[in-house]
């Protein structure tokens, strides 16, 4: 039995699309309560619907595969990293340093710079997360 590369195409396509509803549920149930900055008002992800919070999953998703990541683990923690700590998180000085460390498997990233990013450095990183979903989901920017 052969499969053929359209097949193949549908099953990953099928298989994302199963991941990315995943993920939203899990950020609805999970992290509800976080504060997506958004126009014209910031509103929690819980009564953000499917449609709204759908494209900024996939934002997430798109960015994480960028920096190497492949498990959906991997890819739903940088995920909640990014819903925490804003969509630009990882284009402060320090967190990039660590994304850009070789010595670390791209699916360790996740765990490894909530351990690496000293507690006081977040503060500021969020301190940059009142913009950014918006200007993401609409022009599709990746690190």
């Amino acid at each position: 039995m052969e499969i053929r590369k359209d097949q193949l195409t549908t099953f990953k396509d099928r298989a994302d699309a199963q991941f990315e509803n995943r993920l939203t549920a899990h950020l609805s149930q999970r992290h509800g309560n976080l504060l997506v900055y958004t126009k014209p008002v910031p509103r929690r992800i819980r009564v953000l619907s499917l449609s709204e919070l759908l494209p900024l999953v996939r934002v997430c998703i798109d960015r994480a595969r960028r920096w190497g990541m492949a498990w959906e683990s991997s890819i739903a923690a940088f995920t909640v990293l990014m819903f925490i700590n804003g969509p630009n998180f990882d284009e402060d000085p320090a967190v990039r340093g660590e994304l850009q460390n070789s010595a670390i498997p791209a699916d360790s990233l996740p765990d490894h710079i909530a351990k690496a990013i000293p507690k006081t450095a977040w503060p500021r990183i969020r301190a940059r997360y009142r913009h950014g979903w918006d200007e993401m989901s609409r022009v599709g920017q990746n690190g």
